[in-house]
């Protein structure tokens, strides 16, 4: 992700200037750990977590936005903290929720 799509999806959803939105900026376009991105804002683990969480699932409702296909599917399991592609419902962990993604 570039720093204009990453401001993009800042914007849309709504996050606002701070240590988690640098520490999203920091997952999401220059590719850091979790960890290292919570190190260099001074945040806790946990809350770069779930910062970091809800931007991955933004970025997968905007690409589900702008997407005309939907045979292929993606969902996030966030314990192993990745975004997964499927085509077949049956990959799915129970009670995750679908997005339609470009293959």
């Amino acid at each position: 992700m570039t720093n204009e799509q990453f401001d993009a999806l800042a914007k849309l959803a709504r996050l606002r200037a701070g240590p988690a939105r640098e520490a999203c900026r920091l997952v999401m376009v220059d590719g850091a750990s979790v960890p290292d991105a919570a190190r260099a804002t001074g945040m806790v683990y946990r809350v770069a977590h779930q910062a970091v969480t809800r931007a991955r699932a933004a970025h997968a409702l905007a690409v589900t936005a702008s997407s005309d296909r939907r045979d292929v599917f993606g969902w996030y399991d966030p314990t192993a903290d990745t975004l997964h592609k499927t085509v077949h419902d049956d990959d799915v962990v129970r009670g995750a929720q679908l997005w339609p993604l470009y293959r």
